[in-house]
């Protein structure tokens, strides 16, 4: 996933990331050279929770990259448009037009997804 990312994503500059063990690995993994924050909010959080998250956190940022956990990691891609769920080393990109600090799924599109595992 970490390949496909640097690849397809140049543009990333900050990292939302769930403090559970499994997400902080999951996003060390990745091998991103981009600021992260990692925040208990993210914790088994809802897609409404994530939103919130993307628009105070990362206000002064581009390209916000969220590590956390279904369902609420697939209903935030499933409100922009993504028809299905979200499953492990899944990742949907969306797009949104406008600053971060303004950022609603519904108002997004999904441009790219990718699942690096069968």
């Amino acid at each position: 996933m970490g390949q496909w990312l640097k690849l397809n994503l140049h543009e990333l500059d900050l990292a939302i990331v769930s403090s559970a063990r499994r997400t902080q690995h999951t996003f060390t993994g990745l091998g991103l050279d981009i600021e992260m924050i990692s925040d208990d909010r993210a914790y088994n959080a809802g897609s409404s929770t994530l939103e919130a998250l993307i628009r105070e956190l990362g206000a002064e940022h581009q390209d916000v990259m969220i590590v956390a956990h279904n369902p609420g990691v697939s209903d935030l891609a499933s409100r922009a448009g993504y028809g299905q769920v979200m499953s492990p080393c899944e990742c949907v990109v969306l797009e949104f037009e406008g600053p971060m600090s303004e950022f609603v799924a519904e108002n997004s599109h999904v441009a790219l997804w990718h699942q690096s595992r069968p």
